[in-house]
């Protein structure tokens, strides 16, 4: 599966577990598949996201409730194979295909 109609993919993680992946070589082919890493801050307090229309996908509770109020974005939450289905797809996706 990989995101379609340039949809990207942020993956919050902290600096050093960014830092083990990127030595184990674990992110090579990372911006082909729309993933961008995000180390040690919260996409929905600083402008990190490009696009703020449509609608975002959140597998995260506390950033479900602070994105809307903080960058004013419209957010739909599922699990993580929904986020990844609905990249792919885009539009928002929920359960087993």
């Amino acid at each position: 599966v990989a995101p379609r109609r340039g949809i990207p993919i942020y993956v919050n993680t902290g600096r050093a577990t960014l830092k083990r992946l990127q030595d184990e070589g674990a992110l090579a082919g990372m911006e082909a598949f729309g993933l961008i890493p995000v180390a040690d801050t919260c996409t929905y307090v600083t402008s990190i996201i490009e696009r703020l229309d449509g609608v975002v996908m959140t597998n995260s509770g506390k950033w479900a409730h602070y994105a809307p109020g903080n960058i004013g974005v419209s957010v739909a939450f599922g699990d993580i194979k929904d986020c990844i289905r609905s990249a792919a797809a885009g539009h928002v996706v929920r359960g087993a295909p």
